[in-house]
């Protein structure tokens, strides 16, 4: 006898196989819950309880596998070369927590440029599974209106004070792979949005009451804060910003467009009115073509029948 698996079970299914896709991660019970792919039509949140129910179900079916509390397709066990899965994971892990170390230290300065209003890792790092030799994701948010601004002068300090990747230097430096605007009203297409909403951590925020500051990584200096926002209001008196953001975004619209590399076309194109830049986007395609793959392996999930 033959019968579909329920909603529960294919959603955690797909959300193991997108994670596989995207970064070779095993994920806890938690992270299962917290990463969970979003399904049209579908709107029921799952609990703890459930989704450790429905694992061992599938667990049941030899659909996916567990060691150390950590879960991942049955799949990607026998696919993994070299060390499994699990122990990539264990290890990963350690990587991930000597970044957070150095990022404490390498990203302090950001609150204090002109114009960002938060900071949030990604990547990797936020997922606890990053390489020994790989960088840092950061996702930078700025004023509405100023995000040529920011990116010229974030792009600008990093490399002054070489904490950003350029070139060969990767290992521990900043990538600055997105920004957005404060007023921007989502990440990117739905995939990005999802995704990234779901991983990412943020470090700094200046929304963020004072007696609260202690739950994020970087806690900057009051006076210097202070001392950014009156640089801001001095700009924008002048009507400096502006003139600044025009000229600025020019600038860079031109080098990217001239870059080798073309902007993803699916994306909306630089312009000096965006609100959202996106720098990593072919990585996001190639994670989908992978995704697809190990569905495929599955017979899809949302078709697939198991023996009871």
């Amino acid at each position: 006898m033959t019968t579909p698996l329920p909603q529960a079970q294919k959603t955690i299914l797909k959300t193991l196989a997108y994670y596989q896709a995207l970064s070779k991660l095993s994920l806890t019970v938690l992270e299962i819950q917290k990463y969970l792919r979003k399904e049209k039509g579908v709107s029921h949140a799952y609990s703890l309880f459930e989704i450790q129910k429905e694992l061992n179900k599938l667990e049941e079916y030899g659909l996916v596998t567990e060691q150390n509390g950590f879960w991942v397709l049955s799949v990607s066990v026998t696919n993994e070369p070299g060390l499994s899965v699990f122990e990539n994971r264990i290890t990963n892990s350690k990587y991930a927590a000597l970044k957070w170390k150095k990022f404490a230290k390498t990203g302090r300065f950001l609150p204090y440029i002109p114009f960002i209003r938060s900071v949030a890792v990604t990547g990797s790092t936020a997922l606890s599974n990053a390489k020994e030799k790989s960088d840092i994701d950061v996702l930078i948010t700025s004023k509405g209106g100023a995000i040529w601004s920011t990116r010229f002068l974030v792009t600008t300090v990093s490399l002054l004070l070489k904490r950003r990747r350029y070139a060969k230097k990767i290992e521990n430096r900043l990538c600055f792979n997105q920004y957005l605007t404060q007023d921007a009203i989502n990440l990117g297409p739905e995939t990005v949005d999802d995704t990234v909403n779901s991983i990412k951590i943020k470090v700094w925020d200046n929304k963020i009451p004072a007696n609260n500051e202690a739950l994020l990584s970087l806690q900057p200096s009051k006076i210097l804060i202070l001392l950014k926002n009156t640089v801001e209001k001095i700009l924008k008196t002048l009507r400096l910003d502006k003139l600044f953001e025009t000229f600025i975004a020019k600038l860079q619209i031109a080098k990217i467009q001239n870059n080798p590399t073309d902007y993803p076309k699916e994306l909306e194109q630089p312009s000096l009115n965006s609100a959202n830049l996106i720098f990593y986007y072919p990585r996001v395609k190639i994670t989908e073509k992978k995704y697809k793959e190990i569905l495929s392996s599955l017979r899809n999930p949302d078709t697939i029948r198991t023996h009871v």
